[in-house]
Protein backbone atom coordinates (compact mmCIF):
# COMPACT_ATOMS: atom_id res chain seq x y z
CA UNK A 1 0.00 0.00 0.00
CA UNK A 2 1.28 3.73 -0.54
CA UNK A 3 1.10 3.79 4.07
CA UNK A 4 4.25 0.96 3.41
CA UNK A 5 5.82 2.74 0.52
CA UNK A 6 5.84 6.02 3.09
CA UNK A 7 6.79 3.94 5.80
CA UNK A 8 10.54 3.96 4.26
CA UNK A 9 11.50 7.27 3.74
CA UNK A 10 14.46 7.27 1.83
CA UNK A 11 12.67 5.24 -0.61
CA UNK A 12 9.50 7.60 -0.34
CA UNK A 13 11.59 10.61 -0.74
CA UNK A 14 13.05 9.07 -4.15
CA UNK A 15 10.04 8.16 -5.48
CA UNK A 16 8.77 11.84 -4.83
CA UNK A 17 12.10 13.72 -6.79
CA UNK A 18 11.52 11.33 -9.62
CA UNK A 19 7.94 12.00 -10.19
CA UNK A 20 8.28 15.25 -11.72
CA UNK A 21 10.61 13.64 -14.64
CA UNK A 22 8.79 11.84 -17.71
CA UNK A 23 9.39 8.60 -16.40
CA UNK A 24 7.57 5.74 -18.42
CA UNK A 25 4.35 4.54 -16.96
CA UNK A 26 5.88 1.07 -17.16
CA UNK A 27 9.20 1.59 -15.34
CA UNK A 28 6.92 3.57 -12.67
CA UNK A 29 5.07 0.57 -11.93
CA UNK A 30 8.51 -2.05 -11.81
CA UNK A 31 9.82 1.02 -9.38
CA UNK A 32 6.59 0.34 -7.10
CA UNK A 33 7.18 -3.75 -7.51
CA UNK A 34 10.05 -3.54 -5.70
CA UNK A 35 9.53 -1.07 -3.18
CA UNK A 36 6.58 -2.20 -1.65
CA UNK A 37 8.22 -5.13 -0.45
CA UNK A 38 11.42 -3.67 0.48
CA UNK A 39 8.88 -1.23 2.60
CA UNK A 40 7.04 -4.87 4.11
CA UNK A 41 10.36 -6.07 4.95
CA UNK A 42 11.30 -2.56 7.03
CA UNK A 43 8.29 -3.06 8.57
CA UNK A 44 8.91 -6.34 10.49
CA UNK A 45 12.40 -5.56 10.77
CA UNK A 46 11.54 -2.64 12.86
CA UNK A 47 8.64 -4.39 14.94
CA UNK A 48 10.75 -6.78 15.49
CA UNK A 49 13.61 -4.61 17.39
CA UNK A 50 11.12 -3.10 19.03
CA UNK A 51 9.72 -5.73 20.90
CA UNK A 52 12.99 -6.74 21.38
CA UNK A 53 13.75 -3.57 23.35
CA UNK A 54 10.29 -3.88 25.35
CA UNK A 55 11.40 -7.12 26.34
CA UNK A 56 14.70 -6.12 27.70
CA UNK A 57 13.07 -3.05 29.56
CA UNK A 58 10.19 -5.15 31.09
CA UNK A 59 13.30 -7.64 32.26
CA UNK A 60 15.08 -5.04 34.19
CA UNK A 61 12.46 -3.76 35.75
CA UNK A 62 11.52 -7.33 36.74
CA UNK A 63 14.58 -7.68 37.89
CA UNK A 64 15.20 -3.98 39.35
CA UNK A 65 12.15 -5.19 42.45
CA UNK A 66 13.82 -5.83 45.19
CA UNK A 67 13.68 -8.97 46.42
CA UNK A 68 15.88 -9.71 49.63
CA UNK A 69 16.43 -12.52 51.73
CA UNK A 70 17.90 -11.03 55.28
CA UNK A 71 19.35 -12.75 58.04
CA UNK A 72 18.09 -10.31 60.50
CA UNK A 73 19.53 -12.38 63.21
CA UNK A 74 22.72 -11.39 62.20
CA UNK A 75 23.87 -8.16 63.62
CA UNK A 76 22.45 -8.93 66.59
CA UNK A 77 24.25 -11.43 67.27
CA UNK A 78 27.76 -11.14 65.59
CA UNK A 79 29.94 -7.72 65.10
CA UNK A 80 30.54 -7.44 61.24
CA UNK A 81 33.70 -6.98 60.76
CA UNK A 82 34.22 -7.30 56.55
CA UNK A 83 31.65 -8.30 53.54
CA UNK A 84 31.77 -9.92 50.67
CA UNK A 85 29.83 -10.94 47.65
CA UNK A 86 29.62 -14.29 46.54
CA UNK A 87 27.72 -15.79 43.78
CA UNK A 88 25.46 -18.79 44.44
CA UNK A 89 25.11 -22.64 42.59
CA UNK A 90 21.39 -22.81 42.26
CA UNK A 91 18.95 -24.92 40.13
CA UNK A 92 15.92 -23.25 38.20
CA UNK A 93 13.43 -24.28 40.95
CA UNK A 94 15.55 -22.89 43.72
CA UNK A 95 15.75 -19.77 42.06
CA UNK A 96 12.22 -19.34 41.32
CA UNK A 97 11.81 -19.78 45.20
CA UNK A 98 13.53 -17.18 45.71
CA UNK A 99 11.69 -14.70 43.43
CA UNK A 100 8.71 -15.73 45.69
CA UNK A 101 10.56 -14.74 48.45
CA UNK A 102 10.32 -18.22 50.09
CA UNK A 103 13.58 -18.74 51.95
CA UNK A 104 15.41 -18.76 55.20
CA UNK A 105 19.38 -18.34 56.06
CA UNK A 106 18.96 -17.26 59.86
CA UNK A 107 20.23 -20.98 60.22
CA UNK A 108 22.90 -21.06 57.98
CA UNK A 109 26.79 -20.96 58.06
CA UNK A 110 29.48 -20.86 55.97
CA UNK A 111 32.82 -23.54 55.80
CA UNK A 112 35.67 -23.47 53.71
CA UNK A 113 36.68 -27.01 52.46
CA UNK A 114 39.26 -27.94 50.02
CA UNK A 115 39.43 -24.01 48.52
CA UNK A 116 35.58 -24.35 48.09
CA UNK A 117 33.32 -21.78 49.92
CA UNK A 118 29.84 -23.66 51.44
CA UNK A 119 26.56 -22.69 52.21
CA UNK A 120 25.24 -24.90 55.08
CA UNK A 121 21.71 -25.35 56.93
CA UNK A 122 19.87 -22.15 54.57
CA UNK A 123 16.19 -23.04 53.47
CA UNK A 124 15.15 -22.57 49.94
CA UNK A 125 11.60 -24.06 50.00
CA UNK A 126 10.68 -26.34 47.03
CA UNK A 127 8.70 -24.80 43.98
CA UNK A 128 4.93 -25.16 44.11
CA UNK A 129 4.61 -26.09 40.71
CA UNK A 130 8.19 -27.90 40.39
CA UNK A 131 7.83 -31.54 39.31
CA UNK A 132 10.61 -34.81 40.19
CA UNK A 133 13.25 -32.15 39.40
CA UNK A 134 12.94 -30.28 42.66
CA UNK A 135 15.20 -29.45 44.92
CA UNK A 136 15.76 -30.31 48.07
CA UNK A 137 15.18 -27.95 50.51
CA UNK A 138 17.84 -27.84 52.59
CA UNK A 139 20.69 -28.84 50.65
CA UNK A 140 25.10 -28.14 50.78
CA UNK A 141 24.99 -25.04 48.43
CA UNK A 142 28.43 -23.84 46.90
CA UNK A 143 29.05 -20.21 46.68
CA UNK A 144 31.28 -18.59 44.07
CA UNK A 145 34.39 -16.18 45.44
CA UNK A 146 37.60 -15.00 43.52
CA UNK A 147 40.39 -17.04 44.72
CA UNK A 148 42.30 -14.23 46.37
CA UNK A 149 39.21 -13.77 48.45
CA UNK A 150 38.73 -17.50 49.58
CA UNK A 151 42.44 -17.59 50.81
CA UNK A 152 42.08 -13.94 52.76
CA UNK A 153 38.98 -15.74 54.47
CA UNK A 154 40.45 -19.00 54.89
CA UNK A 155 43.34 -17.21 56.57
CA UNK A 156 41.71 -14.65 58.68
CA UNK A 157 39.50 -17.78 60.50
CA UNK A 158 42.60 -19.16 61.63
CA UNK A 159 42.30 -16.65 64.37
CA UNK A 160 39.91 -17.27 67.43
CA UNK A 161 36.08 -16.71 67.38
CA UNK A 162 35.98 -15.51 63.50
CA UNK A 163 33.21 -16.89 61.58
CA UNK A 164 31.73 -16.49 58.00
CA UNK A 165 27.94 -15.89 58.05
CA UNK A 166 25.10 -15.08 55.53
CA UNK A 167 23.69 -11.36 55.88
CA UNK A 168 21.27 -12.22 52.87
CA UNK A 169 20.40 -13.03 49.66
CA UNK A 170 19.23 -10.70 46.67
CA UNK A 171 19.09 -10.01 43.16
CA UNK A 172 21.50 -8.09 40.94
CA UNK A 173 20.73 -5.74 38.23
CA UNK A 174 21.38 -8.59 35.50
CA UNK A 175 18.83 -10.84 37.35
CA UNK A 176 21.34 -13.51 39.06
CA UNK A 177 21.13 -14.38 42.85
CA UNK A 178 23.92 -13.14 45.15
CA UNK A 179 24.95 -14.18 49.07
CA UNK A 180 25.90 -11.08 50.97
CA UNK A 181 28.33 -12.88 53.72
CA UNK A 182 30.62 -10.87 56.25
CA UNK A 183 33.50 -12.38 58.41
CA UNK A 184 32.38 -11.63 61.67
CA UNK A 185 33.02 -12.37 65.80
CA UNK A 186 30.46 -14.01 68.09
CA UNK A 187 29.09 -11.16 70.47
CA UNK A 188 29.15 -11.35 74.62
CA UNK A 189 25.79 -11.04 76.24
CA UNK A 190 27.24 -7.57 77.56
CA UNK A 191 27.71 -6.22 73.53
CA UNK A 192 24.25 -7.53 72.79
CA UNK A 193 22.80 -5.37 76.14
CA UNK A 194 24.06 -2.93 74.90
CA UNK A 195 22.78 -3.10 71.28
CA UNK A 196 19.32 -3.67 72.57
CA UNK A 197 19.56 -0.27 74.60
CA UNK A 198 20.60 1.45 70.94
CA UNK A 199 18.12 0.32 69.49
CA UNK A 200 15.51 1.16 71.85
CA UNK A 201 17.03 4.96 72.07
CA UNK A 202 16.78 5.01 68.40
CA UNK A 203 13.43 4.13 68.50
CA UNK A 204 12.06 6.46 71.31
CA UNK A 205 13.25 9.28 69.52
CA UNK A 206 11.96 8.34 66.19
CA UNK A 207 8.26 8.12 68.50
CA UNK A 208 9.18 11.88 69.39
CA UNK A 209 9.62 13.46 65.93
Amino acid sequence: SDSAARSTPTLWAYAQRNAHKDTPKKELHTFYIYIKPASKILYQIYFAITFAFMSVKKDKERFSKKIEIVNRQARYLYEILEKYTAGIVLTGTEIKSLRMGKASIAEGYIFIDNGEVWLKNSHIAEYTEGTYNNHDPKRLRKLLLQKKEILKLKQKLEQKGLTIIPLKIFFNQRGYAKLEIALARGKKLHDKREDIKKKDAIRELKNKE
